[in-house]
């Protein structure tokens, strides 16, 4: 029901996957300021530093990555409240004192790669949402083509009232949503929403927005309760409907003693996390991980190869809060790759493979959960096997508790 697409040229806008600053900080390694952050002095490094800047641009370009997020760069980080209230307290165009945006970017240029920007906006449209034509023309002339854009904390807080004067999703921020991605879009901006409504059908209209998180993502595991085991079995009956989400996926060390309690980890499996990339669909995926944490992993293999960008779409088997498998045709080639995943609880499925083009004979990698593998106390370990397929057959999965299982069928042509 919402208009036909608005924009004229929209070759520019293209599918894509990413690393970033950002996870590092979640999980307490460093912080998204340089000297105080939420009323106390900081005793960790910034994060967003032009030598660590220069170390991720450097792993995306080995590894093929065309954008790195980068969030805590700019002014502002270190005038946060405890309670995510501010207004004006964030300089969008001017960066930390460790942290210079033109050096970043022209380096990420050598090497290929550009740079994501990150605003947080802590919800102050007031004064966001004037900042934003010459603000998106500054990103557009550093040769940034993508923004992520933040929105923690209550629309407009008013001090003097101790209250904040809109909602998220009342009209108020439903207009500015729109005005932005208008304002984007006649700068060459691709957009992704942290925080925000769900889609609403206005990509049709305006393709520039590309993902919007609209539920409980990823970082949900680093500073809380964490999302359940059958968390992402219910998301693709329920937000995912609506359009693309920024979810974050690729998590593969599930603990991280640096937060202040054990109890904060990913309750998933390593697989699970594979399986993210095709059940939390979206056409700009993130490898959400540390780095280091990649480094030697045979599975990341299958980050890099996976694609975001899909032709044609099947669900064989779900079931709302319990499973859900899904098979995706990659777009102009005959590539089909499958994601399935679990709840707490270990299945084992049969799957028909006569989605698969008749005629034509695929490499089958697989990476699956092993019968050792708990998200629990051994969520990390998985086998790799290869075998040749047709669309005559069949393949059985197996999912331990927490789990999840991909297939990369490659057409042998």
């Amino acid at each position: 029901m919402n208009p036909p697409c608005e924009i004229k040229e929209t070759n520019w806008i293209k599918p894509f996957k990413y690393i970033g600053i950002w996870w590092e900080m979640h999980i307490g390694n460093s912080a998204w300021a340089e000297k105080n952050q939420h009323g106390k002095p900081i005793k960790k490094p910034h994060g967003a530093t032009t030598e660590n800047s220069k170390r991720y641009i450097d792993f995306a370009a080995e590894h093929q990555f065309p954008e790195v997020l980068i969030e805590g760069w700019d002014k502002g980080w270190d005038d946060m409240s405890g309670t995510w209230t501010g207004y004006g307290i964030f300089d969008w165009k001017t960066s930390a004192g460790d942290f210079n945006i033109g050096e970043v970017c022209q380096y990420a240029k050598e090497k290929g790669v550009r740079m994501m920007m990150y605003h947080e906006t802590i919800s102050d449209i007031d004064h966001y949402e004037p900042a934003m034509d010459s603000l998106y023309q500054m990103c557009h002339n550093l040769g940034i083509k993508s923004v992520k854009v933040g929105y923690t904390g209550d629309v407009n807080w008013n001090k003097k009232r101790n209250s904040y004067e809109q909602h998220h999703h009342g009209q108020y921020m439903v207009r500015h949503y729109r005005k932005m991605i208008q304002t984007a879009a006649r700068h060459k901006l691709m957009i992704i929403h942290h925080e925000p409504i769900k889609y609403t059908g206005e990509q049709r209209t305006y393709p520039n927005i590309m993902a919007r998180e609209g539920a409980r993502g990823q970082e949900y595991n680093a500073w809380s309760k964490g999302n359940s085991p059958e968390h992402g079995t219910v998301l693709p009956f329920t937000r995912i409907l609506s359009g693309p989400i920024d979810y974050t996926p690729g998590i593969f060390k599930m603990t991280y003693p640096k937060r202040d309690s054990n109890k904060r980890r990913v309750r998933s499996t390593l697989c699970k996390q594979l399986a993210y990339y095709l059940t939390m669909y979206s056409p700009v995926q993130m490898a959400a991980d540390l780095p280091d944490n990649y480094i030697g992993n045979r599975a990341f293999d299958f980050i890099k190869s996976v694609p975001t960008n899909w032709a044609e779409t099947k669900v064989l088997n779900a079931k709302i809060g319990d499973y859900y498998t899904v098979v995706r045709r990659e777009r102009d080639t005959e590539n089909w790759y499958l994601g399935s995943i679990t709840d707490e609880n270990p299945r084992s499925f049969s799957i028909d493979l006569s989605f698969l083009k008749n005629g034509i004979e695929y490499n089958a990698k697989v990476y699956s959960d092993t019968p050792k593998t708990h998200w629990r106390d051994n969520p990390s370990t998985f086998i790799i096997k290869e075998v040749k397929v047709n669309n005559n057959g069949s393949l059985e999965l197996f999912l331990a508790a927490g789990g999840g299982q991909v297939i990369e069928f490659k057409a042998i042509l």
